[in-house]
């Protein structure tokens, strides 16, 4: 029987907290500034998903009163938003704004080969990213990975699909080059409760997503 399982939290949510947590640190040390407003950076296009999540965390901050600092002075949060088509133009306008974190990018790719880039901001950056390399590799302790690693998502979903649904047909379905990772680590995870996926089907340059949907459909009619 075919599963199509997706969890989503709250974009919001997901960054709500990170974001509270770290505002919460750093509002003693930069309350001595006495700055009305608290500009954070968003590395990634103005309707990627870590955008549209920081946009509605800071919208339900603001409501709520704004960061209240520890002399009781109210202060409001704005982003400061840019794409990440170029990078360098981008870090650098964040870095005019006077930011004290930025969130992104949510790419892999762009954290693993823009790490010197990114720490010469010497904010916190708080990535949605989850290459299980990418804390590892970043020696100036400001990098926050604030989604689980990608091999635990692996192992959470194949906890689920075989614990909770008790389901053992199961197919692999990679979209691109970059969830290589991903998917070698999810089969990993199967492996360990003794299941093989069935088939592994991936998607090239001479395979649409309806081929793929057909074949897992004649392949698992149910």
């Amino acid at each position: 029987m075919p599963i199509n399982a997706k969890v989503q939290p709250s974009l919001a949510r997901k960054i709500l907290i990170p974001l509270v947590l770290l505002l919460f640190l750093l509002t003693t040390s930069i309350i001595q500034a006495q700055q009305p407003v608290f500009r954070i950076g968003v590395l990634d296009d103005p309707l990627g998903s870590v955008s549209q999540g920081a946009r509605l965390a800071v919208q339900r901050l603001n409501a709520s009163g704004g960061v209240v600092g520890a002399d009781g002075t109210a202060f409001r949060l704005e982003l400061v938003t840019q794409a990440t088509d170029d990078l360098q133009t981008a870090v650098a306008n964040i870095q005019q704004a006077s930011v004290i974190a930025v969130l992104g990018p949510a790419d892999n790719g762009t954290v693993l080969n823009n790490l010197g880039l990114l720490q010469g901001l010497n904010v916190p950056i708080l990535t949605t990213a989850i290459d299980d390399t990418i804390i590892a590799r970043d020696t100036s302790d400001l990098i926050f990975r604030i989604r689980a690693q990608e091999v635990l998502l692996g192992r959470g979903l194949a906890n689920y699909l075989i614990d909770e649904l008790g389901e053992s047909n199961i197919v692999t379905v990679q979209m691109d080059v970059a969830s290589t990772a991903g998917v070698v680590g999810f089969t990993t995870a199967l492996a360990e409760h003794g299941v093989r996926p069935s088939r592994s089907y991936l998607l090239d340059d001479n395979t649409t997503v309806e081929d793929l949907v057909e074949q897992i459909s004649t392949t698992n009619p149910g």
